[in-house]
């Protein structure tokens, strides 16, 4: 799956953030999910998640307003 920051597939844990650049969180190292704010890492992560051999795609654009680790403003 694909999710944007903080939304309902981002998996990472408190102690995962800030992720300094080309660092994976474990959903990303095991292939189970990517994050993906623009346009252009969506698509480079739908490719990859093909290539790998993924019939289905899963985009998660909207949610995780509930976990602790987000702050409303």
């Amino acid at each position: 799956m694909i999710s944007q920051s903080g939304g309902h597939g981002d998996f990472r844990l408190p102690t995962e953030l800030p992720a300094p650049p080309g660092s994976f969180h474990f959903s990303e190292r095991i292939g189970a999910a990517a994050i993906a704010d623009m346009p252009t890492p969506c698509a480079s992560g739908r490719a990859s998640r093909l290539a790998l051999g993924a019939s289905q795609i899963k985009l998660m654009a909207g949610g995780g307003s509930g976990r602790a680790t987000i702050r409303s403003t």
